[in-house]
């Protein structure tokens, strides 16, 4: 019987070649994987450039410390012109709300003709009081010399003696009533009690005001000044002296001093008050309200410049460089700001070099390379 083709051709068994077939396919495709792989990593992009960024050193600075307040911008003082007069009408009514005056400017006039009349009836009344006592005086001195010469008693004597006493009496009330009348028509001119500014005007032309209506508000001397309030522990940190500046909701700015601390809180809010005189010539006006601060004591603060604060997902961070080159994300917790600085109060160390400009581009881990300053030569971490 003759061989198959495949014995013929082949020195090999079949099965034997397949058995060598399924041992080369492991082989074969480790070779092909590891040619692309080979292909991959020489396609690999090159690592992330380096940011350029300047630095500055965490570092310690008096800081003027100050607390934020807020309170109502209120008159220093404010007087009440009323009258003093009852029943008679205002006749003229000089000024108005706004109008600056003097000591002693008249404002209104009530219309003073009956009251006239009363100080000429008042002072004729005067004059034949003067005129009795005259008479009465004449008479006694005429019965004491009678009565040196015995011609007359000593009740008659006792009788002038005492008209005349009557008579002068009766001078002295009618002079009183001149006295009274004068005023009274004195008080017809309504004058300002001090130097300032009419707030309100509640007299109206041809008003017939009791004693004691109210007629004017008078803001003394223009002086305003800012009530701030203050919580019982804030109370002790503020003294009289001290420097304040007030900011309007327009954002217009005044200084101004304190002059006195309330002895006592308000029973209802537990707040104290600071008052504060403001500097002259502001465009405040009296019943705004505002904020502002009182400052107080300069003390040592850990600061760092502004641009080197970066907010991000709600959190205040700077990023300190480490000495590999790359800088890390830190989380510090921040006070008050002045003059481009910022007061850091805790999260960092005195002495740590933070990036500052670029500050707000980086992420944590970045490779950087800093800058050399302008301003100091030869300084590396230096803020311009």
């Amino acid at each position: 019987m003759s061989q198959p083709w495949h014995e013929r051709i082949l020195p090999i068994p079949l099965s034997e070649i397949k058995m060598k077939a399924t041992q080369l396919i492991p082989v074969l495709l480790y070779a092909i994987l590891a040619g692309c792989n080979s292909q991959e990593s020489s396609e690999t992009p090159q690592a992330k450039a380096a940011m350029t960024i300047t630095t500055t050193d965490v570092r310690t600075q008096k800081i003027p410390q100050a607390i934020e307040l807020q309170g109502e911008i209120a008159p220093w003082h404010e007087a009440v012109i009323s009258t003093r007069v009852t029943g008679i009408p205002l006749a003229e009514i000089k000024v108005d709300v706004g109008d600056r005056v003097k000591r002693g400017q008249l404002l209104a006039r009530l219309d003073d003709r009956t009251v006239r009349a009363d100080v000429a009836r008042a002072k004729a009344n005067l004059a034949q009081a003067n005129a009795d006592a005259a008479q009465a005086a004449a008479s006694r001195n005429r019965v004491e010399k009678l009565k040196a010469k015995g011609v007359i008693s000593d009740q008659d004597v006792e009788l002038a003696r005492t008209q005349a006493d009557a008579a002068a009496a009766r001078v002295l009330m009618a002079q009183a009533e001149v006295t009274v009348q004068e005023i009274l028509l004195k008080d017809c001119d309504i004058l300002a009690v001090d130097d300032g500014m009419i707030s309100t005007r509640s007299a109206t032309l041809g008003q017939v005001p009791q004693s004691g209506s109210e007629l004017f508000r008078l803001i003394r001397q223009e002086r305003l000044e800012w009530r701030a309030e203050l919580k019982p522990k804030q109370m002790s940190q503020v003294t009289p002296g001290q420097i304040a500046q007030v900011t309007l909701t327009d954002g217009r700015g005044i200084s101004g001093k304190v002059r006195q601390i309330s002895p006592t809180v308000n029973g209802t809010t537990r707040l104290g008050l600071a008052y504060i005189d403001l500097d002259r010539g502001h465009k405040a006006s009296a019943g705004m309200y505002a904020k502002g601060e009182i400052l107080l004591a300069e003390e040592e603060a850990t600061v760092v410049p502004e641009e080197a604060v970066v907010l991000r997902d709600g959190r205040t961070s700077v990023f300190r460089l480490g000495g590999d080159g790359r800088v890390k994300q830190v989380s510090v917790e921040t006070g008050q700001r002045m003059d481009n600085l910022i007061v850091i109060t805790g999260g960092i160390a005195v002495g740590n070099a933070v990036a500052v400009r670029g500050a707000g581009f980086l992420a944590d881990g970045d490779r950087v390379k800093v800058a050399r300053s302008g301003n100091e030569p030869g300084k590396k971490g230096t803020a311009q």
